[in-house]
């Protein structure tokens, strides 16, 4: 897997762009996935042209219109000019080769889904998306969306990276370099961790290569981190495909682990580098591709605390 190109949220990254002159550096994006991730930062606010410091804006509902407004102080609105500019830079992103994006948690430029909508007298309506990150999301459809704090746990830190692997490679699809069958059959026990209900109808989207189709079922369908019982069922699948070409013996150790994992008392990681030795010893050339059993350097890391 290549390098993986991500968006990010500029204050995220360390700089000091926030209304207020600071940062909201993450973790996960300047330490943990550094060596992975060649990360573009973006401040909407900024390459917009406000000042930092700024006064503080926030999304409100008024009779004819949402404003984005700078409620503590001129009351001015910035929605058309932040609209306009959105739309513009997520149409360049576009072309960027972008596989994922990292947002600000709550913040009404960036916020994905989770900006709060309020009322002049400051009572909050409902969440939404930030204005940028909507613009985002519709010159990049299906692109892998998270905010800094979905990446706290190593559950939400893989199943992103996972995503953005996937993104990336159904890229290839669409371009013709990538079979989707191909992909379909490699991503499939991924999939398959996530949801036990679609998985015919993305078969068959995959062997008539509607790739949009199928992009829109994987991304919906993946975006909550498996539990550990999802991972169970995953690994009982695995399991289920290996058993015809192994012995009895191979067997009853891999019945062993799928046990051991589910009772807590082993590792994801342990667990699925016993299932995929298993699948090399018995030559089964397609599991040694899939990107479940064989997940990233980056990902991999993660299982241990899965």
């Amino acid at each position: 897997m290549t390098e993986l190109r991500l968006g990010v949220s500029a204050c995220l990254f360390g700089q000091p762009v926030r209304y207020d002159g600071s940062a909201k550096e993450s973790a996960a994006v300047t330490e943990r996935f550094a060596p992975h991730v060649t990360w573009v930062p973006i401040c909407p606010e900024v390459e917009q042209g406000m000042p930092i410091p700024r006064p503080p804006i926030r999304l409100e509902q008024h009779p004819e219109q949402i404003k984005l407004i700078e409620y503590k102080d001129s009351g001015t609105d910035f929605m058309d000019v932040m609209t306009e500019f959105s739309a513009s830079r997520a149409k360049a992103l576009a072309g960027e080769g972008l596989s994922g994006y990292v947002f600000k948690a709550t913040s009404p430029s960036c916020g994905p889904g989770d900006a709060g909508l309020f009322t002049p007298e400051g009572d909050r309506i409902e969440n939404r998306d930030g204005v940028f990150a909507a613009a985002v999301r519709a010159a990049i459809p299906n692109l892998p969306m998270v905010c800094e704090e979905d990446l706290e746990s190593a559950a939400g830190r893989e199943n992103f990276l996972a995503r953005c692997e996937a993104y990336e490679s159904l890229q290839h699809a669409r371009e013709g370099r990538l079979l989707l069958t191909e992909f379909h059959r490699r991503w499939w026990i991924f999939f398959h961790a996530h949801s036990a209900s679609s998985g015919e109808a993305l078969g068959e989207l995959a062997e008539a290569q509607q790739v949009d189709a199928y992009a829109e079922i994987f991304f919906r369908e993946t975006t909550t981190p498996p539990s550990r019982e999802d991972h169970q069922r995953a690994l009982e699948w695995a399991q289920f495909e290996l058993t015809p070409v192994t012995t009895p013996h191979t067997r009853f150790r891999m019945t062993g682990v799928v046990g051991e994992y589910a009772k807590g008392q082993m590792t994801l990681r342990t667990a699925v580098e016993t299932l995929r030795d298993r699948a090399a010893e018995s030559q089964l050339v397609s599991y040694t591709q899939d990107a479940y059993l064989w997940p990233s350097a980056a990902r991999l890391v993660e299982y241990e605390a899965l």
